[in-house]
């Protein structure tokens, strides 16, 4: 955790009871290292990382009822991966619905905004702070879950 950043009590477990698994697309294998070891911190039991939009979608696909959230760089295919998701019927309505984080630099408040319109649940800055995906995360799932 970067210095002077602390995890509030809420924090440090504020994802024990989330139901399936999270995937982090992105190919930076830093960066899906360090988003694990934040969902971990706060509760996440079971994270899987892969490198690219369409190894994602294909893991999806073939256990659509297995993810509870993804968190995807949008460096990578993120759009298109949550257009596919957001609108392919094809797919189980629970894959359609799964809570979905778009990591993107530097977004402005028009990116922002395209992200959402394409069905995307929160938006988080790169590179980013531990506590602002963690309540990010905790917002999609409120959010998709009410």
């Amino acid at each position: 955790m970067p210095a002077g950043e602390t995890k509030t009590p809420s924090q440090a477990r504020a994802l024990a009871n989330l139901k399936g698994m999270v995937m982090i697309v992105t190919d930076v294998a830093f960066a899906r290292s360090e988003i694990h070891q934040e969902l971990t911190k706060a509760g996440a039991r079971a994270v899987a990382g892969v490198e690219d939009n369409i190894a994602a979608l294909q893991t999806l696909r073939d256990s659509p009822d297995r993810w509870g959230l993804v968190i995807c760089d949008i460096d990578v295919g993120g759009l298109r991966l949550l257009r596919g998701l957001r609108n392919d019927l094809s797919l189980p309505e629970s894959l359609r619905a799964v809570p979905f984080i778009m990591l993107a630099t530097e977004p402005t408040a028009a990116h922002v905004s395209d992200i959402r319109a394409a069905g995307a649940d929160g938006v988080v800055a790169k590179p980013f702070n531990g506590a602002k995906l963690i309540s990010t995360t905790l917002k999609a799932l409120a959010a998709r879950h009410k």
